[in-house]
């Protein structure tokens, strides 16, 4: 089953879904229906995507669970909680129990030196995520790798998936030491993803260098490939994204882990559909 594990929804009927933005995100100029997605997928070969749940959303999850309701198979869903708010973590259980969402994300990168990340203030999401047996994804700046490793020996038993390489885009970053050392940690695993975005902060050398580093050192059964779409689109076609990563990875950019095996396995999408 090959899935792109990174990707957003939204709908293109605001009545029904109107945006609800996290931290005033910006909100999106163009198309991101569940529907395009697939047809997008389907088009490139690809079966379905791990959906994240867009932060021009916020907290309101209705697309999205209408959305991995509408394709169950085909698509998983990961959800947004507020990680102080009180309750947070009963939010997450009835979310995973009772709207089939298969993860959780975590925002550090949206605050300044969030204390919930690194103290016992967060340790409620992540107690959660492990008794639900659901994956914590991140999207973290690269200084707060050193959290992520932090997490990672705390909560052994939690899958952790680091969100587009730790915004590493260059091998001269300092931080990328840091993110290849998270690979010590048998429950990390690093999503290669917004190469595209990526190649304009940067160059297309440079990025393959990075994902290059990062498959050899998580190694293929803990590297996920993703689009960012549609995000991406505001960089060329979904098709540039693997073809990006096939410059950087060669013949490994056709491993059937890195291509979904390993998103199958944390967000269990093929579950879905034998539930059906």
């Amino acid at each position: 089953m090959r899935l792109d594990g990174a990707v957003h929804v939204w709908s293109d009927d605001l009545l029904s879904y109107p945006w609800s933005p996290h931290d005033q995100h910006e909100l999106p100029a163009i198309a991101g229906s569940a529907e395009l997605l697939m047809s997008t997928l389907g088009s490139n070969g690809f079966d379905g995507a791990i959906c994240v749940q867009p932060r021009v959303y916020g907290y309101d999850h209705g697309y999205l669970i209408a959305a991995i309701k509408k394709f169950p198979g085909k698509l998983a869903g990961i959800c947004l909680v507020n990680p102080i708010r009180p309750g947070g973590q009963d939010e997450l259980v009835n979310l995973v129990e009772n709207h089939g969402i298969s993860g959780v994300r975590l925002l550090p990168l949206a605050h300044v030196n969030p204390g919930w990340f690194v103290d016992e203030s967060g340790d409620h999401i992540w107690s959660a995520a492990g008794a639900l047996g659901i994956p914590v994804s991140v999207l973290v700046h690269p200084t707060q790798l050193e959290a992520v490793k932090l997490r990672a020996r705390q909560f052994p038993s939690v899958s952790i998936v680091i969100d587009h390489l730790g915004l590493i885009h260059s091998n001269n970053d300092p931080h990328l030491s840091q993110l290849l050392e998270c690979a010590v940690l048998p429950n990390v695993f690093v999503k290669i993803s917004e190469q595209s975005y990526f190649v304009t902060q940067s160059s297309r050398n440079a990025v393959a260098d990075v994902a290059r580093a990062t498959f050899s050192a998580f190694g293929p059964e803990r590297v996920i490939f993703g689009t960012d779409w549609p995000y991406s689109m505001e960089f060329g076609p979904w098709s540039d994204e693997l073809e990006l990563l096939e410059y950087a990875l060669g013949p490994n950019a056709s491993e059937s882990l890195l291509l979904g095996g390993n998103a199958d396995r944390l967000w269990k999408v093929s579950d879905q559909m034998r539930k059906t």
